[in-house]
């Protein structure tokens, strides 16, 4: 059985502080957002794409994809980004190429860690909840960490805006059975994870093609 997206419980545990960003207190009420990176031209639009990209590693490192030691790297090399479009803004010197050049090279190296993680994890298997299976507080967990893992194939261009629609409304479908279940006293546990598994096996795919989609048409410019 594949490994689900499940590392986000053990995170607390691994030492590592992670930068507090903000997220919506509900993650259904995020929506579907058209992805906003159009070259990175103006510093504002940096900003969004630094933000971006910040959550990409922290969601890879909830995931499993990446290690500790990769996540660490990635946002120390952020930093760094940062540090030189700030001193560049505050000179009134901004180079939107030079900028936009650092982060498509880190977000090619970041992606490549995110499919070899992946495929590592994937071999691996078994299942991350023990003979039991999930409780309802994990599931919980679990399922905003897969709506907010929507939102980044969208905000990164991955998912279309119809793919995203269709996993919101498959997961919107999980947590109503998984309620009832709940409510009823009849949680199945074996069942949920089954469906969430099968869910993440479909996004997990189509992240990779709508990447593949994206590093050809950059390939043919």
């Amino acid at each position: 059985m594949k490994r689900l997206i499940i590392a986000l419980f053990a995170t607390s545990a691994m030492g590592f502080a992670l930068p507090a960003l903000a997220h919506p207190e509900h993650a259904e009420d995020a929506g579907v957002q058209q992805s906003w990176n159009n070259g990175g031209d103006t510093y504002a639009e940096f900003d969004q794409e630094y933000q971006h990209i910040w959550d990409g590693i922290q969601h890879s490192l909830s995931d499993g994809s990446y290690t500790q030691d990769q996540a660490q790297s990635y946002f120390r090399a952020m930093q760094d980004i940062r540090g030189r479009a700030d001193d560049m803004q505050r000179d009134g010197r901004y180079n939107p190429g030079d900028i936009q050049a650092r982060l498509e090279r880190l977000h090619a190296v970041m992606h490549q860690a995110h499919t070899e993680g992946h495929a590592t994890t994937d071999q691996q298997g078994g299942n991350p909840w023990g003979s039991d299976g999930m409780s309802y507080a994990e599931f919980n967990q679990e399922y905003q960490h897969i709506w907010q893992g929507i939102q980044h194939g969208v905000n990164d261009g991955s998912y279309t805006r119809r793919e995203a629609q269709q996993f919101y409304r498959e997961m919107q479908r999980i947590r109503a059975r998984a309620n009832w279940m709940q409510r009823s006293g009849r949680w199945n546990p074996a069942a949920t994870q089954a469906q969430l598994e099968r869910l993440h096996d479909v996004m997990h795919d189509a992240h990779e093609e709508g990447h593949d989609r994206q590093d050809s048409y950059s390939y043919r410019r």
